[in-house]
């Protein structure tokens, strides 16, 4: 990585007691979380307008993946119930399997008998 210019406002920050830099801290965040907003939407309205005159939908760009958020590519949510045990208990078949399929695996059974 290169080394850094010596900039007059790093310099200066050092002349700076600990309340003032929090403060100049937390605008320098409030403005670049600003400015990353303004940029993020240029590129959208950018990408929308080269969409539109491609005669595309934008969610056609990305395979409509837009408002996907939770799901996963077989279409199950993390919290889905995948298995169903005797007494009504679930498990989503993610993690460690629970203590009602162990014991049951352990009396024989399969566990596909319990997928819902």
């Amino acid at each position: 990585m290169a080394p850094r210019r010596s900039h007059p406002i790093l310099k200066s920050l050092e002349e700076l007691d600990a309340a003032t830099l929090g403060d100049v801290i937390a605008r320098a965040e409030a403005l670049r979380d600003e400015k990353l907003a303004e940029a993020k939407a240029a590129l959208k309205a950018e990408t929308v307008a080269k969409a539109k005159a491609l005669g595309l939908d934008v969610e056609d760009l990305f395979d409509g993946a837009r408002g996907r958020r939770g799901r996963k590519a077989n279409g199950r949510s993390k919290s889905d119930v995948v298995f169903r045990g005797p007494q009504g208990e679930t498990w989503s078949g993610r993690g460690r399997p629970p203590g009602w399929i162990v014991a049951l695996e352990a009396k024989g059974h399969k566990r596909d008998k319990y997928r819902v």
